[in-house]
């Protein structure tokens, strides 16, 4: 075949080569063709879709209607007030034609054999697949059709999360702090506590990982966002707790300092003495009882604290356990306070005889 003159003809030469190149072209094509008809065979087992209210517009979410694995997990998080997808259905569509450019580049720019024996200007490539051509087209449309036909199931399962809109547009965070605005008695506060711990309590039996057919949506992110939230709220509503405690309680401090301050103070003359003495009968009439009606409500909310307030575990099991020996030697030193004050009352009163 090869030429035995300098000037001899290369025709025989080049038809071989040329034959060597249109095989190798044939079996690229062939090869690259059933890569491309595998990729779409293989999505087009999910081409049944994951609309599972296409039969039935009432039905609901059941993991027993999608047994087939998934192919992408999309990540379900809170954006704002709305809840996003990553990645996006266009950044999988995006995806599966890289996929296609993938296996039709994949074998492109293969030289061909004459480019290895001989010395050449200009480099000879086998003919491949070009991306424009039909059988590249319709694969790509078989593909993404399938991506379509799984489009409304994770919208559709979406609407499993209606009822925590509130929590994701701040509504419930504004109705929380219109509740604390205003005055309420402990049962409406340990109700409103109650609430919120079933919500999250809700939230967290939540699936986390719910398959559509070719999607799986991963719900962790966003469950745990919600968790977060309704924590906060019930939190806010204790700490209100605690300041309204606190600020209470300084105020039952306050008046007893004021009655113990007055009845201390020794009467030299007798304007001061009947001062006292009045003071002291108005203490023991009613100043007295206000005294103990608070310190009753004191307990109550103690009682509550311990009940719902952050604390240490081993702190709160050790309060828990001993919060009715702590009441009674409250109550107790009060009594023995009270019981100092009407013997004051009674030692002015034998003093003015």
């Amino acid at each position: 075949m090869v030429p035995v003159d300098d000037d001899g003809s290369t025709e025989i030469v080049e038809s071989f080569f040329n034959t060597v190149a249109s095989r190798m072209a044939a079996h690229i094509r062939q090869l690259v063709n059933s890569s491309l008809e595998d990729f779409a065979r293989f999505f087009e087992e999910y081409s049944d879709g994951n609309d599972f209210k296409s039969q039935n517009p009432e039905s609901d979410y059941n993991v027993m209607n999608f047994t087939r694995k998934p192919v992408f997990i999309q990540r379900l998080y809170a954006d704002g007030p709305k809840i996003a997808f990553d990645p996006t259905n266009q950044e999988i569509r995006s995806m599966l034609q890289r996929c296609i450019k993938h296996i039709v580049n994949g074998a492109a720019h293969i030289p061909r054999i004459e480019s290895h024996l001989f010395d050449s200007k200009t480099k000879l490539l086998v003919r491949h697949v070009r991306l424009d051509e039909e059988i590249v087209e319709n694969i790509t449309q078989r593909v993404l059709h399938v991506l379509t036909k799984n489009h409304p199931g994770p919208q559709l399962y979406l609407h499993e999360y209606d009822q925590y809109q509130n929590l994701l547009n701040n509504k419930s965070e504004g109705e929380t702090n219109d509740f604390l605005r205003h005055t309420h008695a402990l049962d409406e506060f340990e109700l409103e506590i109650k609430q919120k711990t079933a919500l999250a309590n809700e939230i967290m039996l939540k699936r986390i990982w719910a398959p559509l057919n070719l999607f799986n949506l991963d719900c962790r992110d966003l469950n745990e966002h919600l968790i977060k939230i309704v924590k906060k709220l019930r939190e806010k509503s204790i700490q209100h707790c605690i300041e309204d405690n606190s600020k209470l309680n300084k105020d039952i401090v306050r008046e007893y300092d004021e009655i113990a301050s007055t009845v201390s103070v020794p009467a030299d003359e007798i304007e001061e003495l009947v001062r006292t003495t009045e003071f002291l009968n108005k203490a023991l009439e009613s100043l007295i009882y206000k005294l103990a009606y608070k310190i009753g409500e004191a307990k109550d909310r103690l009682m509550f604290l311990l009940e719902y307030a952050i604390m240490p575990r081993m702190l709160k099991i050790i309060f828990m356990r001993n919060k009715y020996l702590l009441l009674n030697f409250c109550s107790g030193r009060f009594e023995i306070e009270c019981t100092s004050i009407s013997l004051a009352g009674k030692y002015y009163e034998y003093s003015r005889t």
